[in-house]
């Protein structure tokens, strides 16, 4: 027996166009689906360059589902967006099948991938069905995993955005650039967000993720930021790495999606500063 099932998650038959399920031990089961999206700068990679992810995941209690989508050299943006939202659509619809509570359904990005698990949570909670020219009402995931995102696509591309022309073709304009940067999308209604990156990634510079903290804080949306030391792109992939991150990745959505009044209540009764007014809240002294 397998141990992952394959479903094909849009019609067409485009063999790009599925994704592989890990169901994971009964006696552990979180009743949470986590969909991982695979990078290679939208040209190259698939759903299998994330089946060691979703091994990690599925080990901890997790239903993880690697998700394909076309790559450039078949179908043009937002052909991308379209199939990541649409396996998302399809995960909401089969969440009885597969085991998983419909309100605990979350994103996990990986480079192109980060890029992908952002936009539809940004495009879905906002309400912007029209982006990726898909008009169907869908929920929004209940959380993004996003390891060493892009930030933004740019026509002037700098150290903190990357060359728009690069996805969007030699025609692109900066609208369609901006829609297709993901710290444009991040406001009040954007779910919480575990952010981790390299710190001395050469591919992908820390920058894009502290930017979209930044971005994140501002809008008042829980988030969280890791900077691994001295690790460059895909670092995770290297066993002792894959380990920690994905464990900060577990910590981070058991506290938000899994058992968010449950984490509460052990913060309250073990930080005694949780209850402490902030710095220069309390009576004047005097």
């Amino acid at each position: 027996m397998s141990e992952f099932s394959t479903f094909e998650y849009a019609s067409g038959g485009d063999p790009r166009q599925r994704l592989d399920v890990f169901v994971p031990e009964p006696a552990g089961d979180l009743r949470t689906a986590v969909l991982v999206l695979h990078g290679g700068a939208f040209r190259h990679g698939d759903r299998t360059d994330v089946h060691a992810r979703c091994r990690a995941l599925s080990a901890r209690g997790f239903t993880a589902i690697a998700v394909g989508y076309r790559l450039l050299d078949s179908a043009a943006w937002p052909a991308q967006l379209d199939d990541a939202r649409t396996a998302l659509r399809w995960t909401h619809e089969h969440a009885d099948e597969l085991g998983v509570d419909i309100g605990r359904i979350a994103v996990q990005g990986h480079s192109a991938g980060a890029q992908l698990a952002l936009l539809v949570a940004g495009t879905t909670s906002n309400g912007e069905d029209e982006v990726g020219g898909d008009a169907t009402h869908f929920p929004a995931p209940a959380a993004v995993v996003a390891y060493y995102p892009p930030s933004e696509m740019s026509l002037t591309p700098g150290p903190e955005a990357l060359p728009a022309k690069h996805l969007l073709g030699p025609d692109t304009t900066a609208e369609v650039a901006a829609q297709a940067s993901p710290i444009n999308h991040i406001d009040e209604h954007f779910p919480p967000t575990v952010l981790v990156h390299g710190a001395v990634d050469r591919f992908m510079p820390r920058v894009h993720s502290l930017r979209l903290y930044d971005a994140l804080a501002s809008a008042q949306v829980v988030g969280e930021l890791h900077l691994i030391a001295g690790q460059d792109h895909e670092f995770d992939m290297t066993p002792r790495y894959a380990d920690g991150s994905t464990q900060l990745v577990v910590d981070f959505l058991r506290a938000q999606v899994v058992e968010p009044d449950r984490v509460t209540k052990e913060v309250a009764e073990a930080n005694p500063f949780v209850s402490m007014p902030p710095p220069g809240a309390g009576p004047a002294a005097g």
